[in-house]
């Protein structure tokens, strides 16, 4: 990125204060951090509830600017249970996640994570479409010798990535209150 003339500002993900200065003196902004040191407190829940005050921060911050947003990147997980995860453990963790339920959001899966207990999924040609492509798809769950447990995650990148996660982003900011109503054209 620097090779383009992209310029790297590091700030700490608490300090919503510094993050509406740095994007508003930005040309735009790319978001790949995520509050990783909540996840053995609070789980994924910890860390979705930590990214919205940061990606409200920045709308404010870049609102009428036209300037660019662009939340992305990965984010491993781990935890502590007071003993080693157990295969109906993960299971139960998959199909319990439904942090959206119930927000009527139109684009929200009602399960964002599927899991595929078939030895070759998931597949690309196969899984990456579920819930119109807004659900990850898991499956070859395992045991591992170093990590304990592994598998395959599958999810589609542009509909569930790029522009599906904008979508849904916008739909819950709408159902928030934070968004303000855009003029219609007039014809």
């Amino acid at each position: 990125m620097s090779a383009l003339g992209a310029k790297v500002r590091r700030g700490d993900l608490q300090d919503l204060e510094g993050l509406m200065e740095a994007a508003a003196d930005s040309d735009g902004v790319i978001h790949v951090a995520h509050r990783q040191d909540l996840l053995p407190f609070g789980g994924m829940d910890a860390v979705s509830a930590a990214e919205l005050p940061i990606m409200l921060a920045y709308g404010e911050a870049l609102a009428g600017t036209g300037k660019p947003l662009v939340a992305a990147g990965s984010i491993g997980s781990s935890g502590q249970l007071g003993r080693p995860a157990t295969r109906e453990d993960i299971l139960a963790a998959w199909a319990e996640f439904r942090p959206l339920a119930g927000q009527g959001l139109p684009t929200a899966p009602e399960q964002p994570v599927e899991w595929a207990p078939q030895n070759d999924r998931p597949q690309p040609r196969l899984d990456r479409n579920r819930a119109n492509g807004m659900a990850s798809t898991v499956g070859r769950l395992r045991p591992c010798g170093l990590l304990d447990w592994k598998f395959v995650v599958l999810s589609h990148n542009t509909i569930r990535g790029a522009a599906g996660a904008t979508i849904l982003n916008a739909e819950l900011l709408a159902s928030m209150g934070k968004l303000e109503p855009v003029a219609e054209a007039v014809a």
